[in-house]
Order: structure tokens, then C-alpha cells, then sequence
């Protein structure tokens, strides 16, 4: 979280980023074999956005639609656990004790606890100490990469600040995925030369406009990610020695309005009335901090409808998280 501000608060345009020349060039792309190369532009896929923003529903989805490419990277926290959330699935849910222990032994890549936070329009938001602590684990994050999946996150703009950091000096290995084209998605072949895009944008549905990438590169076609028989490359698919720094794309999901927010918080029924206060104080401060700061996202997208901003994290991934081939 350092971006430098703006004079004023940037006009949120909104962008189709299925448009119809990027369409075109897929059902020109001649037919690809049974099984397909990707590799990972990105190893670390972001999510930032307010309390009840729609993220973790935007997350799900990807899970379940790229169930062998993509994987949750489940962060720690000492709050009771909500109805229905499972230990280790959605959270690792540990005492206050566990938690500084692991602070203490370096094992954190960033923390946090909710509270109330101080911002400016040039620095992010800081934050009194009081309240559960949430933070992001090592282990965690080299869990799900060792796996060779995509990491997906979300946090607070602290905790990305920390993990944008953490990325650009950690050294991984990479391998590409082998995706195996199910029935469904040899019916729908397709590909091509990606449009070229700014980013970053600013996304919502109130009007059109066409998208360009700002790569050229052939773009994994949406019937061959969403198969869900894709599987992992084998250990032989690997280059040895090929070596890099982690990639980390940061996507900012914002509500229409802070009251359509607190009706989400509200309809969730899991939050007292303190708690809803007390977050609906914190999102209108990383609001207008985020909001002033858009440069650090490399998307910003207004989810004033669930379905369509999930389509366009759906060509995002499709065009700038994932290649054909194994160019790195």
C-alpha cells in the first residue's frame, strides 16, 4: 500500500472486457490439441476490498471454476469462528498466545488486527492495536505454490503492502500446468492475441467501452480454463533452473455505495450491532484511502452486480493470470 495520491477522486469509468474484437480473435484461432500448456503470469492473485465487498464470494468462484489452477491461501486469525466456517478451510482459527508465537518466530508475512484506522490522502491507513488479529502465514502462501497453483488472498491494504513487498524478493521455482480439455471445452476452442489494456482500471457496468491489454500473448481460452479436469503438469514439465520472483496482481473490489455495505453487513446476520459500527468506520476510511490511491491496485473494480463483476475477474484471469505456451 504506497501509491502516490491524486488531486481529486478519480471518475470510475467502466470497461467490457469481453469485447467483441477480443471475441473475434479467439473463434479465429485455429483448433488446439487435447492438452493445452499454461503458465502463470501472475503467482499470487490479490484481493482487497471492504467488509461484505463481495471478495470472498468472488473468490469461491474461482475456486470452484478453476478448481485445479487456483487455490485459497487460508490466513489466521483469533476470532471465534462464524456459523458455518470450518477450521483450516476458511481460516485457521488459533488463540491470541499461537498467534504471537508465530509473530515472534518471523513465521508471518504480514498481520493485523481490526481496529480503527488514522489515513491521509498519501500514506494507507494505521492502525491502534485492539481487537482480533488476521494475518497471512509463509507456510501458507508455499503450501498452496508448491502445488503449483495460483495463491488467491485477500487481506487489508496494510497486510498487501506486506505481501507485494514479500513477493518481489522472494525466489521460487516455476513449471507450467498441463490443462486437460474436457468434452465441453474441445466444443468450445478458441484463442488468440490478447487486446492490449492500461491498467490500472477502473471497472463497472454502467457503460461500455472496449478493453486493450497491454501485452500481446496468446490467452488461455475460457473453455479450456473452466474445464474441470484440469491437472498439474508433472515434475518433469519443469525447466530446471528456471527462477523468479513472485508475481503479485493486487484486485481492489469496491461496493456501489456504503450503504448498499452496511445492508450486506446487516443481511449477513453474523455481526453484532458494535462490530457492523465499528467496520462500517473502517471501510469508509480505506475507501476514501483507496479510492485517492487507485495506482497501487492493478484493477478497481465496482461490484454493483455480483454476476458482472465476476465476469470481468473472469477475463482478467483469462488474459492477464494465466498464458498459452511456457514463456515466462
Amino acid at each position: 500500500m504506497s501509491a502516490a495520491p491524486k488531486t481529486s477522486t478519480p471518475m470510475i469509468s467502466s470497461v467490457a472486457v469481453a469485447s467483441a474484437a477480443h471475441k473475434t480473435a479467439r473463434q479465429a484461432m485455429e483448433p488446439l490439441k487435447d492438452t493445452v500448456t499454461l503458465s502463470r503470469l501472475v503467482d499470487v492473485l490479490l484481493f482487497l476490498g471492504p467488509s461484505g465487498c463481495g471478495k470472498s464470494t468472488v473468490i469461491q468462484r474461482l475456486q470452484r471454476d478453476w478448481p485445479m489452477l487456483f487455490e485459497f491461501s487460508v490466513s489466521h486469525t483469533t476470532r471465534c469462528p462464524r456459523r458455518g466456517e470450518v477450521d483450516g478451510q476458511h481460516y485457521h482459527f488459533i488463540t491470541m498466545e499461537e498467534f504471537q508465537k508465530l509473530i515472534d518466530s518471523g513465521a508471518m508475512i504480514e498481520y493485523s488486527r481490526l481496529c480503527l484506522p488514522k489515513t491521509s490522502s498519501t500514506t494507507p491507513p494505521q492502525s491502534q492495536p485492539v481487537g482480533n488479529l488476521y494475518g497471512t502465514s509463509k507456510k501458507a502462501l508455499h503450501t498452496v505454490l508448491e502445488r503449483n497453483r495460483v495463491v488467491l488472498m485477500d487481506t487489508d491494504l496494510l497486510g498487501a503492502i506486506s505481501i507485494r513487498r514479500y513477493c518481489a524478493r522472494e525466489v521460487v521455482n516455476v513449471r507450467p500446468v498441463t490443462v486437460s480439455r474436457s468434452k465441453r471445452s474441445m466444443a468450445q476452442q478458441g484463442g488468440g492475441a490478447a487486446p492490449t489494456v492500461q491498467s490500472p482500471l477502473t471497472l463497472s457496468p454502467s457503460s461500455l467501452a472496449p478493453v486493450f491489454l497491454a501485452r500481446e500473448r496468446a490467452v488461455a481460452p475460457a473453455g479450456t480454463i473452466l474445464s474441470t479436469d484440469a491437472t498439474l503438469s508433472s515434475p518433469s514439465y519443469a525447466a530446471p533452473g528456471v527462477t523468479r520472483t513472485l508475481r503479485c496482481m493486487i484486485i481492489f473490489i469496491a461496493p456501489p455505495s456504503m450503504k448498499v455495505l452496511e445492508q450486506r453487513l446487516r443481511e449477513r446476520k453474523s455481526e453484532t450491532e458494535a462490530s457492523i459500527q465499528l467496520r462500517m468506520k473502517l471501510s469508509c476510511r480505506w475507501m476514501k484511502w483507496a479510492t485517492e490511491n487507485q495506482s497501487f491496485f492493478d484493477y478497481y473494480i465496482v461490484n454493483d452486480d455480483l454476476e458482472h463483476c465476476y465476469a470481468q475477474v473472469k477475463e482478467i484471469v483469462q488474459a492477464e493470470v494465466l498464458m498459452l505456451g511456457s514463456s515466462l
